[in-house]
Formats: C-alpha cells, sequence, structure tokens
C-alpha cells in the first residue's frame, strides 16, 4: 500500500467511520475520491465492495473485492464478502475455492498449523460467513458454516441455538428439535428459558404438540414468570390443533 498524506489519511479514516456505522451515503464519495486519487489500498476497495454487495451491483462488487485481494492476498474479510457474492450467482464452486484458498494462505502463515489462535481465527471467519449467509437468506449455506465454526471452537449454547433456528428456516422442525436435545443430553442442568421456549416452538411446528407443552412446562419450572413461556403454553393449550392426531 502506497504511503498516504495527512489529507488521504483523514479522507479514509472518515469513510471507515462512516462505513463502520453503515452510512454509505456519507463513505461511499469519500472512497471513490481515494480511488480517483489512486490511494492503493484494500481497505477502500474491501469497502467499496462491502457496499456494492448490499445495494445490489454484485459485478462491481466483485471487482472491488478482487482488488482488495490483489493489493492484501492475506485480507480474509474480503475472501468472505468475494465468496458470498459468487455464491448469491450461482458460482458455488469458485465461492468455495475463494474460501478454502484463504484457510490455506492463513494456515501458511503459521509454522504450526495446529496453532490454537489459527484454528480460532478460522473458527471466526466461518462464523462470520455463517451471519453473512443468514443475512442473505441462504439458512443452508450459514447452518453448514456455524457447523465448521463449531468443529474449530466448540460448540456452546449460543451456537447451538442459532443452528436450530436456521434448521426452522429450512422447514427441518425435527432436525432443529433433535439438536437441542442432544445439547440438553449433554447439559440436564441447562435452566435457559429460550432454549425450551425454542425447543417447544419446533415441537409444535412439527405437530408434536404434546412434547411441545412439556418443553414449555419444564422451562417455566426454572422461571414461572417468564412471559414468552406463558404466552407459548396458553397459545398451546388454546390451540384448535387436535391433540389426537399428535406425533409423539
Amino acid at each position: 500500500m502506497m504511503n498516504l498524506n495527512s489529507k488521504q489519511s483523514a479522507t479514509l479514516e472518515a469513510s471507515q467511520r462512516y462505513f463502520n456505522d453503515g452510512l454509505y451515503d456519507r463513505a461511499t464519495p469519500l472512497l471513490n475520491s481515494l480511488v480517483s486519487q489512486k490511494v492503493l489500498s484494500p481497505d477502500v476497495y474491501h469497502m467499496l465492495g462491502t457496499i456494492n454487495y448490499e445495494q445490489g451491483q454484485f459485478k462491481a462488487s466483485i471487482v472491488s473485492f478482487k482488488k482488495a485481494l490483489y493489493l492484501d492476498p492475506f485480507f480474509t474479510d474480503s475472501s468472505i464478502g468475494l465468496s458470498v457474492v459468487l455464491n448469491d450467482l450461482g458460482k458455488y464452486e469458485q465461492a468455495k475455492q475463494i474460501f478454502q484458498d484463504a484457510q490455506k494462505r492463513l494456515k501458511e502463515t503459521s509454522h504450526n498449523n495446529k496453532n490454537a489462535g489459527l484454528d480460532l481465527e478460522i473458527a471466526k471467519k466461518h462464523k462470520e460467513l455463517c451471519a453473512l449467509y443468514t443475512k442473505a437468506g441462504q439458512p443452508q449455506a450459514a447452518f453448514q458454516n456455524l457447523s465448521k465454526y463449531e468443529d474449530l471452537a466448540g460448540e456452546n449454547l449460543e451456537t447451538t441455538l442459532e443452528k436450530a433456528n436456521l434448521q426452522r428456516a429450512l422447514s427441518n422442525f425435527n432436525f432443529g428439535a433433535e439438536i437441542l436435545k442432544s445439547w440438553q443430553s449433554k447439559n440436564p442442568e441447562l435452566k435457559d428459558t429460550k432454549f425450551f421456549a425454542t425447543l417447544s416452538e419446533l415441537f409444535y411446528l412439527d405437530r408434536k404438540v404434546l412434547l411441545a407443552l412439556s418443553a414449555c412446562e419444564q422451562g417455566l419450572k426454572f422461571d414461572p414468570k417468564n412471559k414468552e413461556l406463558i404466552n407459548l403454553f396458553n397459545n398451546l393449550t388454546n390451540t384448535e390443533f387436535d391433540l389426537r392426531q399428535a406425533e409423539i
């Protein structure tokens, strides 16, 4: 990257603030001014790539992300951005290869491929990719990346609930419930009301009303005044759904 003069540095800092605050209409002209001045900063092109993507300008987004990676091949945020855009365009193999290349470059910077810090860095990128795919309305790709995150960083209640909700978005209600039940079996002392509310909803969506009621009751044992669980319980007991048709 070329050296910046004081004015260019101030412009870049201002554009980053606007970008971080989601004020893309203010960030864009500043970034374009830096491009016109031939400022070779990967951050500039990464921000433009992200803004173009958010505005549905996929071709311009690809060009910007590729420029960022040309300037800095180790800029994994741009690798993630580029892979998401290509995936949206149906270029799944290219998207997958770009992310795998980014992982490889990260590993090459370490003298020990089993370095815990490196694994966590790669895990973080999978988590970020999961968030981007979720935002883009692609729950299957989001789920796959969240699973890879867990492989490297380990399971926790937050990711377990997120995985279950992604399966819910895919209408895989039984699988979502199984994910939660597996976590519960490993954590029998679990007392998280959000967990039981989610489990109850998944059971209900899977036409297992009695199990949905049971999950509600388990949560209410720990928090009898929880409004979400109380509303769920009332809706389940007042439902017109025929309990005799429920699958157990």
